[in-house]
């Protein structure tokens, strides 16, 4: 005679194996599509945190008519076709101080060939400037853009920063020259501390 309890037992526990079976098999599966789509998109993650335009003085804090010398640095390892920045500076307590001989605010590095645009706002506390490359399979942007002479004007605390939004194409940027895409991952500001 057939034992109806053990069947039932027999089925719960044989859809108990069931189940375990299937959530097993599902999360491999959403775990593997899941790193497989990190693991894509990681190294343009990792190539946009590489490149990095910085601000570097000698020395942060001045006396009012002092003047410093600010590096504009790129750091990358992207081959790029050119570099847009836009710097912002606190005219109140700053005042650029032209480059010699050519009267523009920043005197130029050599990273790339042309700097076709250089310009100041002194209105509105605003540099902009381009650097691009002539040449066909691009330029390393490693290096020294261009460097601002900055004089303090008065007391206070002045920031001199990057206008950068990412993704932004008319702040500052970098285009890669493979792709034609913005590569800056990141800024580093400066702050200028004026005494008298």
């Amino acid at each position: 005679m057939v034992d109806h309890k053990k069947i039932i037992y027999l089925v719960i526990a044989l859809a108990g194996v069931l189940l375990v079976v299937e959530l097993a098999w599902a999360y491999a599966t959403l775990y593997k599509s899941s790193g497989s789509k990190n693991i894509t998109a990681l190294p343009t993650a990792i190539q946009s945190q590489k490149t990095k335009i910085s601000l570097v003085a000698p020395k942060t804090s001045l006396t009012v008519g002092e003047e410093v010398t600010v590096a504009v640095s790129i750091s990358s390892t992207a081959l790029t076709d050119g570099t847009d920045l836009v710097i912002n500076y606190d005219s109140k307590f700053l005042e650029v101080v032209p480059a010699q001989g050519v009267q523009t605010p920043i005197a130029v590095g050599s990273i790339y060939s042309q700097y076709p645009n250089n310009k100041l706002d002194t209105l509105r506390g605003i540099i902009t400037a381009s650097g691009i490359s002539s040449e066909k399979n691009g330029i390393l942007a490693n290096g020294i853009f261009g460097t601002i002479v900055f004089r303090a004007k008065a007391m206070g605390s002045a920031q001199v920063s990057i206008n950068y939004l990412p993704g932004a194409t008319n702040e500052s940027n970098v285009i890669e020259t493979a792709t034609g895409k913005d590569v800056l991952g990141g800024v580093q500001n400066l702050q200028l501390v004026i005494t008298k």
